[in-house]
């Protein structure tokens, strides 16, 4: 049995990569929200910096601007630093938004801008020179008027090249930051600050091995000043904890898809990266590693929402079907032991309207019923229970019939077993393994009734939040739930070829064949 689990669990992977490009494919189809055009873009960026800076921040979430499923050449600072020079010098339609780009990159690209300074023409040294103006307020550097004057400008930077580019490698920078979080002095943090976005991966470094939420919050204010963005609030020592831990996921999650705007790749990184820095490759990873975002209804972390919420669905469909199991095989013993009578006729009758009566008229009838009281479980169960349990017992009544009808049980009655001895010490354990094998394939039914049962009573589960979740286009948590339940669904199909597997001999049988075959 234990080779048999290891095969099947070992399929059940390549189909739910099958499910997962599937799932990734639709949610490629999401049409994009903003400006689509390069003027709409411009437009924007001269308006509103700060929603341009949102819009792009928003398609580096969603992995927009990368290919699909292979990227040849992966952008990474370098090659972005180099793309934002040339159309800088060029004056070409794209040369405001590489310029912007460019003071955005800031200190982690100097290594690959400063010193090509000297190779470029005065006129085209002067122009990149003051796109780099928004990197020198950051650092306190300079003057606004030297800044923004190209000939000053190109002058200013290849003197500061000249004097700090020692301090612009890791083992420096390095020193830096571990003086810093040693003792955050004022000087230290203008050292610190003068080295810009270059030490973005330090001290995304440092926020992994911080051990103290005050060590944390020294960290990720640093971290939030030299990425640009909004400092985060530790508001009590009560919930700091919490919220620390939080803040640190999302950081991660930051990382994970900006660290090629801070970093190079080279080596191994650069050929892993024309996989993992695709569409699918971010999607992919994002889901394996739990960084599955956050929800745009409510801001909250999609994983910590999943965590909450699955139990309610889980628990629904898990008990509906034990309760169908449970009704389904004595009522099929009933009838099948009572064929062509009257009762076989009533309950015939009385099943098969159980299965065409639709859930959600179920569950709102059953709803005038239940107490105000939250929590009451027991009507939605039945509400989902009744189809499920109307169609396993046809089935396990056929399967009854069947096994009745066999040379073996004719044997035994005729040497004596009649009654319940015969039904379940020679019919029913032979009989019931292709109804647990059904219980598998009903499992992905009763996970999306319960969908519907959660919002006609009011439980909050995963359907109750998926409905709010369509109606607020909130698509990284469908997409989430859509996994979720794919894994679920395989592990109850698994689940129930194991148990037929135990229960049912010949299939134990079969099992020990094949693994002496192999």
């Amino acid at each position: 049995m234990l080779r048999y689990a290891l095969r099947r669990i070992l399929w059940a992977i390549p189909a739910l990569i099958g499910i997962s490009l599937v799932v990734f494919l639709i949610s490629t189809l999401i049409p994009d929200v903003g400006p689509g055009t390069l003027a709409a873009r411009m437009a924007l960026l001269a308006s509103d910096p700060a929603a341009y800076d949102a819009f792009t921040e928003n398609r580096r979430a969603r992995s927009a601007d990368l290919p699909r499923f292979f990227d040849v050449t992966p952008d990474d600072v370098r090659s972005r630093a180099d793309a934002a020079v040339k159309h800088v010098i060029a004056k070409d339609a794209e040369a405001p938004l590489a310029a912007y780009e460019l003071g955005k990159l800031g200190g982690a690209a100097f290594p690959y801008i400063l010193p090509k300074l000297d190779n470029l023409r005065p006129d085209e040294r002067g122009l990149v020179a003051v796109a780099l103006a928004p990197a020198a307020e950051r650092m306190g550097l300079g003057e606004a008027e030297v800044l923004r004057d190209p000939a000053r400008a190109a002058t200013f930077w290849t003197r500061f090249w000249e004097e700090r580019s020692l301090d612009f490698r890791e083992p420096a920078a390095r020193r830096v930051v571990d003086r810093y979080l040693r003792e955050p002095t004022p000087a230290r943090e203008h050292d610190l600050v003068e080295l810009d976005t270059f030490v973005v991966p330090l001290l995304v470094a440092a926020l992994r091995t911080a051990t103290t939420t005050a060590e944390q919050r020294l960290v990720v204010n640093q971290l939030a000043r030299a990425a640009g963005r909004p400092k985060a609030r530790f508001p009590d020592e009560e919930t700091a904890r919490t919220t620390a831990r939080d803040i640190a996921n999302e950081w991660e999650s930051f990382w994970f898809e900006s660290h090629t705007y801070f970093e190079p790749l080279e080596g191994a990184s650069r050929v892993a990266a024309t996989i993992t820095e695709t569409r699918y490759g971010r999607w992919l990873g994002k889901t394996l590693t739990g960084r599955l975002g956050f929800s745009v209804r409510d801001g909250k972390p999609i994983l910590e929402k999943l965590i909450t919420r699955s139990p309610i669905t889980v628990g629904l469909a898990a008990m509906a079907l034990a309760l169908a199991l449970a009704l389904a095989v004595p009522v099929a013993l009933v009838s099948a032991t009572q064929r062509g009578r009257a009762i076989d006729h009533g309950l015939a009758i009385g099943l098969f309207v159980l299965y065409s009566a639709p859930t959600f008229w179920l569950a709102q009838l059953l709803s005038n019923f239940a107490p105000k009281t939250s929590g009451e479980l027991v009507l939605p169960v039945l509400a989902l229970a009744a189809p499920v349990t109307a169609l396993t017992a046809r089935y396990q009544r056929a399967a009854l019939l069947e096994v009745l009808s066999l040379e073996y049980v004719r044997a035994a009655r005729a040497r004596g077993a009649g009654g319940l001895r015969l039904l379940f010490l020679h019919v029913l354990p032979n009989a019931i393994a292709p109804t647990l094998s059904l219980a598998g394939v009903l499992l992905p039914q009763l996970f999306g009734a319960a969908f519907v049962v959660e919002e006609v009573f009011g439980l909050e589960g995963l359907g109750f939040e998926s409905v709010r979740a369509v109606e607020a286009s909130d698509h990284a948590w469908l997409v989430a739930v859509t996994m979720l339940s794919a894994v679920i669904c395989s592990v109850g199909l698994i689940a129930s070829d194991l148990a037929a597997g135990i229960i049912d001999p010949r299939v134990r049988e079969l099992l020990r064949r094949r693994g002496r075959a192999a």
